[in-house]
This record gives structure tokens, sequence and C-alpha cells, in this order.
């Protein structure tokens, strides 16, 4: 292919940094969709204004939160190469059950892929701590959660606020599977070759709310921080309530890693669930699993972005027609797939599943339901504390 790479391949100059000044939550919102507006290539159309607000940060307010006597806050963040958008369903549902609920959006993410070409994880830090501190006198309790890097960071988060009552954690990234993370790790001394090599994948980057191609820095990026929130674990385990859940056979982040740092933190009211299409026995009351087997679904198993995301999601859920066929694509293309039969099996897209199925990647929670009602509960465990 040509040495030059499309517009989105490259740093749109606007989105590697965290702003030095964004103001009130109100203000770095605004901030925020303006520079989406400005940067995204398919903002351009009828479905531009939805585009804008999903991948922007929010503020998702209940009705007659200032009435109420005792305020909660949930501060989520989303996990590399998303956007806010992955979370929404979370954000939606406790914002009806009366918390302020605000998301964020990762310097890097949201605009072009080639904005994850120069980020650095301490960019993502300072968003962190931006999204906490917004909640500062407005709420009594704070919770913090996220999916995958959202979750690491959600637990860097924990050791540098205290006033942080729990943490929910979904599909944790403390470790990436094994050939994403050698890959990342030793990047540098080919990625200067050219353009082409500085990424893992190029894709077609046709989805709305996420990126397809993914950088080699940005994976590397995430190394750097996983490795210092596990130092920071080993060094000193957090005594704080957190609710992780997890599938088995994710594709993306070390279902081990997540299990160990779990025992390692022996708060009382902490809940793990494991989704798995095997049995599993632990000795530890706070530990459960779940099937991730839906056959009545054609689904065979559980992906890393599946988790929080409802049946009824507009755009990844059971009746979207949303399809996610990238494992079928070559590492360099930039064509999509369309025309392609639709497999029916849907799951995780491990090398034993597509050895087996013509698979699509699983894109929203048949047991969402389930999960948040375990999660409410969660909450309602630690709020009497």
């Amino acid at each position: 292919m040509a040495n030059k790479l499309p517009k989105r391949f490259y740093p749109s100059g606007l989105n590697s940094v965290f702003p030095k000044a964004p103001g009130d939550f109100d203000h770095y919102v605004q901030q925020q969709r303006n520079m989406v507006r400005q940067t995204r290539l398919d903002v351009h159309g009828e479905k531009d204004a939805w585009i804008v607000h999903a991948n922007a940060p929010n503020t998702f307010m209940p009705e007659n939160f200032h009435n109420q006597p005792h305020k909660r806050g949930l501060l989520l963040i989303h996990g590399l190469t998303a956007s806010p958008f992955i979370l929404h369903d979370i954000a939606q549902h406790y914002s009806k059950a009366g918390f302020m609920v605000r998301t964020i959006l990762l310097p890097g993410h949201g605009t072009v892929p080639g904005d994850l070409l120069n980020v650095h994880y301490s960019a993502w830090i300072e968003a962190t701590r931006y999204g906490v501190e917004s909640f500062h006198g407005l709420v009594d309790d704070l919770y913090v959660g996220g999916l995958s890097l959202g979750a690491a960071l959600s637990v860097y988060a924990a050791y540098h606020y205290p006033q942080i009552k729990g943490l929910l954690l979904l599909a944790p990234a403390f470790h990436l599977k094994q050939r994403i993370g050698y890959m990342a790790k030793w990047h540098y001394l080919f990625s200067w070759l050219n353009q082409e090599a500085k990424w893992i994948r190029l894709a077609p980057d046709k989805a709305h709310t996420r990126y397809e191609s993914f950088a080699f820095n940005a994976a590397a990026q995430t190394i750097k921080l996983m490795q210092l929130v596990v130092k920071l674990s080993k060094n000193n385990p957090l005594d704080l309530p957190m609710f992780m859940a997890i599938s088995e056979q994710d594709e993306i982040v070390s279902p081990q890693a997540a299990t160990e740092f779990f025992r390692e933190h022996r708060n009382k009211n902490s809940q793990f669930i494991l989704y798995s299409k095997h049995q599993q026995n632990f000795n530890d009351p706070r530990m459960h699993q779940l099937s991730s087997h839906f056959p009545h679904e054609h689904i065979v198993d559980f992906s890393h972005h599946c988790l929080p995301v409802s049946p009824d999601n507009p755009y990844y859920g059971r009746q979207s027609g949303f399809v996610d066929i990238l494992h079928y694509m070559k590492r360099v293309q930039l064509t999509s797939l369309d025309g392609k039969p639709t497999p029916k099996v849907k799951g995780a897209t491990l090398p034993e599943n597509l050895n087996e199925h013509n698979l699509q990647r699983l894109s929203y929670n048949p047991d969402y339901d389930n999960m948040m009602k375990r999660m409410d509960n969660f909450i309602k465990s630690i709020s009497l504390t």
C-alpha cells in the first residue's frame, strides 16, 4: 500500500493531552464536544449530533437530585479505543436510581485513531483526577468505575482519593494477554520504519463510538499504567469494597490477573463475578461463577467489551444490527467487509472459538439485568457501612 495513510491515522493535534484549564464540568463537556465535532471525520450527516454526544463526556443528572438528603455520585471511565458511550447504559441505570453520574473522555479517544499515537498514560490519569475532583462538594458518597483501562484508572484513583466509597470494575486491565503485551512492549524497535509500522491494526473505522484501528503506543501506555497500578496494589492492598466482573474467555486482558487481584484485596463487602462456560468452584463466599453460555441466542461465551452493554442498547444491542467481524480482517485492511455473510454464533474471538465457529464478536451482555441487580445489591451493602 502507499506510504501515505488516510488522514485519521495521523494526530489531529487537539487530543493527545488533557486540557490545561478545563474549568467546571459543564465547560469541560462543551469544550470536549467542540473538539469531537471539529476532529471526527464522520460528523457530516443526520447522525452528527448523536455521534458527538456518544463520544463526548457527559453528566447524567437525576430528577430532584438537589432535594435529596444524601447525595451519591458515580464517575465512569471508558476503556482503550472506546468512548464514553460504552458506559451509557450503566450511567442511565444509576441516574434513574438517584445518582449524579459523570463520564469523562480519555485523551486520544473519541476523535481520530491517530490521536493515540502520541498520548501518554499520564494524560489519562489527569483526566481521571479531574473527573473525581469534579464531584467535590456535590455528593456525600462517591463511587468510581470503568471498563478495562477505565477500571485500572479507577483503582489508581482509589489510592489517591480516600473519599471514594467503592469501585465498579468490569474486565479490569491488570495484565494484557501475552501476544498483545509482547508486541506492544517492543514496538519502538520497528515503529520508526514508517507510519504503517506504528499500528497493530489498520481498519476501516466504520464504528461511530470506538476506534477499530489500534496503535502500538496505545497498548504500550496501557501496559505502563497497569504496571503502576499493580505496583501500588502489591505494596499496599486496598481495603475498599469493589465489585468486579470479567469473562473467563476475555480476549484482551487476563482473567487470571483479575482474579488474583480480587483475592489479594480482602474487604468483606467486595463481590466478584466470573462469567464462564465451565463450572467453577471458589473457596470464597464473595466470589461467584455465572454462565456465559446462552445457546438460545447462539452465544458461546462472553467477549471483553460486552459486559456493560444492555441487550436493549440502540447501537450494540440484540436488535441493533451491529456486527463485529474485525477479527476476519487482515492487519491492514482499509475497506469494510460489507457483503460478508453475518455469522449467527456470537462470543469471544479466541482461537478455539474461531477454529470451531464462524463467529461475530459479542457486543452486548445477555445477563446484563442480573449483573446490574448484583451491582445494586453491592452498593446497598456498602451504603449501610
